[in-house]
């Protein structure tokens, strides 16, 4: 009996004690958890707004009280756009008949812009080119600003939100021979070059510890918010020079990775802390950077006019791009045959 009380005895302390790891294990799961999987970062037509301010160029008495609004607002632009004191009204008119087309007839609120005089122009690229919407509600902005573009006959335009997100892009690979289907190689090379660069690691982890509100909580609490940052990387295959340069058919890769804050300045500096990136492939290339692609179009910083994809996407866009082209080459042949006879005349 005695054994078998100790026998018992025994048995309920390994049950006890069984139970105790148990439920240790659970609480350190709570309070440790895994990391969730990052998100996939998509290869946006326009992006580049986060670290190039959509509203630079406007007068500050103005971006202070549009800044101050309350109410539901967003951002519109038209398509090429470039400020003009004298056409800004009929610009605004532009934007707010084609709005209230797609909305079925709900008029919105359009403000034009006034310029800071302080500020240099840029030629036809002048800013600031954003006017404000309001006037609409939530579901009505939000609905037009996942849209992004609509068109109708006599105007194309951008809409983005008043405070645009960062978008994760950092810049063009070039210089590497990878085909197109060499995307997840790509992404590997990407990924192995921050985790082996000791100072551009160091930078990233002492970055996060102190600007990290768009990191999710389980991650932020985690050891493995960096891992997790740098699994988000994605990179995208394009052609350099697009339609209005079909010869150069070089191979680029926009790449993106999880931005971490969405302070537009702090975002700013962590994505050229990633520019010293270079990515050696070995037998493939040694990839570089390249940053300077502005689009005069949709004013995107992740490609140029020739790689456009609006003009494709709207009727009246790509009809002028193609006369355009016509043109151009018209102009071009006539002058060829005026010179043909002028040294060979008939």
């Amino acid at each position: 009996m005695t054994i078998f009380c100790t026998v018992n005895m025994s048995m309920g302390f390994v049950v006890l004690f069984a139970f105790s790891i148990s439920f240790s294990s659970l609480e350190n799961h709570v309070m440790h958890p895994v990391p969730l999987p990052p998100p996939k970062i998509p290869d946006a037509d326009v992006t580049g707004f986060a670290s190039d301010n959509p509203l630079l160029g406007l007068h500050q008495t103005v971006k202070t009280s549009w800044i101050g609004l309350e109410e539901p607002k967003a951002l519109a632009y038209p398509h090429a756009a470039s400020y003009s004191e004298a056409n800004k009204g009929t610009t605004a008119n532009s934007i707010m008949n084609a709005i209230s087309e797609h909305l079925n007839g709900r008029r919105p609120k359009v403000t034009a812009p006034t310029i800071n005089n302080a500020l240099t122009g840029e030629g036809d690229n002048r800013r600031p080119w954003c006017y404000l919407v309001t006037g609409l509600s939530e579901r009505d902005l939000a609905s037009l600003i996942k849209l992004g573009f609509l068109s109708n006959a006599n105007a194309s335009v951008h809409i983005i939100p008043f405070d645009p997100p960062p978008s994760g892009y950092v810049a063009r690979i070039t210089d590497l021979t990878f085909t197109a289907t060499s995307r997840p190689t790509v992404e590997s090379l990407i990924k192995q070059t921050i985790s082996t660069h000791e100072t551009v690691r160091n930078f990233m982890e002492g970055f996060i510890a102190e600007n990290n509100d768009l990191i999710p909580q389980p991650v932020r609490e985690s050891d493995r918010a960096l891992e997790w940052i740098i699994e988000s990387v994605c990179a995208y295959h394009v052609l350099a020079g697009g339609e209005l340069r079909p010869d150069n058919n070089s191979s680029h890769w926009r790449w993106y990775i999880f931005t971490p804050t969405s302070d537009a300045a702090k975002a700013k500096v962590w994505t050229e802390s990633l520019l010293q990136l270079k990515f050696n492939a070995v037998t493939d290339g040694y990839g570089r950077h390249a940053t300077n692609f502005k689009c005069k179009g949709c004013k995107s910083t992740n490609h140029d006019e020739g790689e456009c994809p609006f003009p494709e996407k709207t009727p009246h866009l790509k009809k002028f791009t193609t006369v355009l082209s016509r043109t151009i080459i018209t102009t071009i042949l006539c002058f060829s045959f005026l010179s043909f006879s002028i040294h060979f005349p008939y």
